[in-house]
């Protein structure tokens, strides 16, 4: 298996990559397809965008992927060998199987994927337009990890909070 290489981004047509996590069952392994997309203004590519801590890079893990240029409009489930692994870190390893869909594809932008982290150029220009991709995207996922003890608590009281906040906005109406 061999080691992915990034096809460069066109600048002058504000390119960006996104994932294509292709569907699986929990325990099967990650595969993905990484797709230039044009992002321009009027581009119409729906994604959704995540938000997540990359943690420690300590014990990564790696996800099989392939690059496409160009064709967003339709990627199979390829049984080609031409995936290359892409090491990934371990809460994004965590988080793209419940994030990954069992019977259809999920486009994803995720920056530690979607940018070349050994571009410098690439990477600072991805980064100064990131607050444009995550509005630009259908959907901003936050990871905040699998559920603990803890975090169960978290969410009830931010479900409270928010019906709270919900009655007061109807009530000023």
């Amino acid at each position: 298996m061999k080691d992915l290489v990034y096809h460069p981004l066109d600048e002058s047509k504000e390119e960006i990559r996104v994932l294509t996590l292709l569907p699986g069952a929990w325990d099967e392994p990650l595969r993905g397809v990484i797709t230039i997309m044009p992002f321009a203004a009027k581009s119409s590519h729906a994604y959704d965008a995540l938000s997540y801590v990359w943690g420690s890079t300590d014990d990564p893990a790696s996800m099989l992927v392939r690059t496409e240029l160009h064709s967003l409009n339709s990627v199979q489930c390829d049984t080609r060998d031409d995936f290359a692994f892409l090491v990934i870190g371990k809460n994004l390893s965590i988080a793209l199987p419940y994030l990954r869909y069992p019977d259809k594809s999920r486009t994803l932008w995720i920056n530690a994927i979607c940018i070349n982290q050994n571009d410098l150029t690439e990477r600072s220009s991805q980064v100064q337009r990131m607050h444009i991709i995550f509005a630009r995207a259908s959907r901003v996922i936050m990871w905040l990890g699998p559920e603990t003890s803890t975090t169960k608590l978290a969410f009830k009281k931010i479900e409270h909070i928010n019906s709270i906040w919900q009655l007061s906005c109807w009530s000023l109406a």
